[in-house]
This record gives structure tokens, C-alpha cells and sequence, in this order.
């Protein structure tokens, strides 16, 4: 599952992460965002602030988490 950064889901998603993890935006909280969720934030190239790109979820499993926690778009 794909979905663009500028989804409001997708920044739900983050800071639902950041308050359970208490970890601000940044390299530690991308490990965990990827290892214990399967969400990979892959910026477009030369974009270090992560505000393009997409989140791309590796497993069914945490897609179906995510669209029953987020719903599923527009």
C-alpha cells in the first residue's frame, strides 16, 4: 500500500506514533515507525524534510491497521 505524505491519515498516523513512542520526527523514530509497523516514509529525492513522497506500508496485516485506524481515503 502506497499513500502520498500530504494525506491527513498519514500525519495522523505519525504523531499517533510519536505520543505512543514519546520519539519526535527523525532518524530513531523512523526505525520504529519501519520496524515495528511496516511503514517506510520514502521522501522524493533531495527532499530532507519529508514533506513528499510517499508511506508505503510492507504488509497487509498493518495496511488493514492502518485503514481501520485512519479509514481509507477520499
Amino acid at each position: 500500500m502506497k499513500i502520498n505524505l500530504k494525506d491527513p491519515r498519514v500525519d495522523r498516523a505519525i504523531k499517533l506514533v510519536q505520543d505512543k513512542h514519546n520519539v519526535p520526527f527523525g532518524k530513531e523514530f523512523k526505525r520504529i515507525f519501519e520496524e515495528q509497523y511496516h511503514c517506510k516514509i520514502v521522501p522524493l529525492t533531495g527532499d530532507w524534510s519529508c514533506t513528499q513522497g510517499s508511506l508505503i506500508i510492507s504488509e497487509e496485516k498493518y495496511a488493514n491497521w492502518f485503514v481501520l485506524q485512519f479509514g481509507n481515503g477520499e
